[in-house]
């Protein structure tokens, strides 16, 4: 590869930082991650310091996940600080520079007349969907931030969850990356790189190709349910959060308490068209000890009277200040589980009695609606 003006390297950092901004948090344009990348890997094996263009890649992500994400988490409310998203941000900004770093090494290594042999296409993909699987089991974060969530709304690609889980797709959306390096690289020459490109082209077509022949396959036979959810209203979050922020303890209660009983009444209009799954947000519920146990008590009113599933997670407010992150899972008899959010998961399910278990995929493309709509559910198949 040759080494081009300061000018033209920075213009690659530019992009990446534009384009991550659409890859996740605030936004969501599945394209953007897989776009995303390619700057970055040329940008940093096209400096000619890699200290300096680690640095600078790290100040990029950062910055770039902060416009995303921020305040996107409840960390400024239950820190009662307005710096610790950015410094959270900062910090897995460091990690996820790290694949771009070992990317330049091997390639710096193995590169001949510019370019590398495309095996090297494998070190971003694999250095970086490790450290993703990594974050999922061992960080206290458990996948949050993982670029698999970037593909909200890519059902047919989504599918490769099934056979992989995240990290299939981490790997697919990197190891785009890592190509798209190597045919530029290249300067497009077909002959340089047809083979590799070819062998990753089929990888693509088998993945998508998996994808719609599961969604399309006859179901004609198959029991299905409807599984539904709606999402919190994000300027409103806002304003309640604000009342935290200015110390209006009592009407940032009153506030929560009277969205908690409006998600409820949303619950039971989905159940009145039918569905049978609902799961809420994360955090969608919040409140001290007496008002979520009122919350429990009508949700579990609900679970049995209708005949479903609930899913209700929340945050509840505990004597030292801070957040108890917990989903209460409600059967049809209106028993229920409790799941601590925490990586890994852990449930305590003594509590619960097991009605039935499910093993669903979703057969539509659709978006959660906002409460305040009718929300979508989604017709799920059950596994036997």
């Amino acid at each position: 590869m040759k080494i081009q003006s300061k000018d033209r390297t920075f213009l690659w950092l530019a992009i990446f930082v534009v384009l991550y901004v659409f890859a996740g948090g605030r936004w969501w344009i599945p394209a953007a991650a897989w776009v995303a990348p390619i700057f970055a890997i040329w940008f940093f094996r096209d400096s000619q310091s890699g200290w300096r263009a680690f640095l600078w890649l790290w100040l990029a992500t950062a910055i770039g996940s902060v416009i995303a994400s921020y305040h996107t988490t409840t960390l400024h409310i239950t820190m009662q600080s307005e710096v610790i998203e950015p410094v959270l941000f900062a910090a897995t900004a460091l990690f996820l520079v790290i694949p771009f770093a070992v990317d330049r090494m091997f390639h710096r290594r193995w590169a001949s007349g510019g370019s590398a042999p495309f095996w090297v296409t494998l070190v971003f993909p694999i250095t970086l969907t490790g450290l993703d699987y990594g974050s999922a089991v061992g960080s206290p974060l458990g996948s949050w931030g993982s670029l698999a969530y970037s593909q909200s709304g890519a059902t047919t690609f989504l599918q490769l969850i099934a056979i992989t889980g995240l990290s299939g797709v981490v790997f697919v959306i990197s190891w785009f990356a890592s190509v798209a390096n190597y045919v530029w690289e290249s300067d497009f020459q077909w002959r340089r790189v047809g083979g590799g490109v070819t062998l990753f082209a089929a990888v693509l077509v088998a993945v998508f190709g998996f994808g719609t022949a599961r969604l399309t396959q006859d179901q004609t036979t198959a029991k299905t349910v409807l599984v539904g959810g709606f999402s919190l209203p994000l300027n409103e979050i806002g304003a309640m959060n604000d009342l935290w922020q200015l110390g209006a303890q009592d009407e940032y209660d009153q506030a929560f308490k009277d969205l908690n009983q409006r998600q409820l009444e949303q619950v039971r209009v989905m159940v009145q068209a039918g569905t049978q799954i609902v799961v809420l947000q994360e955090g969608a519920i919040q409140g001290h000890e007496d008002e979520i146990a009122e919350m429990l008590e009508s949700a579990s009113v609900i679970a049995r009277e209708e005949s479903i599933y609930l899913a209700l997670p929340i945050a509840k407010n505990v004597p030292d200040g801070q957040f108890e992150n917990v989903v209460r899972i409600f059967g049809l008899s209106g028993y229920c589980s409790s799941c601590v959010m925490s990586a890994p998961t852990t449930c305590a399910a003594s509590k619960c009695r097991s009605d039935a278990h499910f093993a669903v995929r979703t057969s539509q493309n659709e978006r959660p609606a906002q409460i305040g709509s009718m929300g979508q559910s989604l017709p799920l198949q059950i596994g036997s």
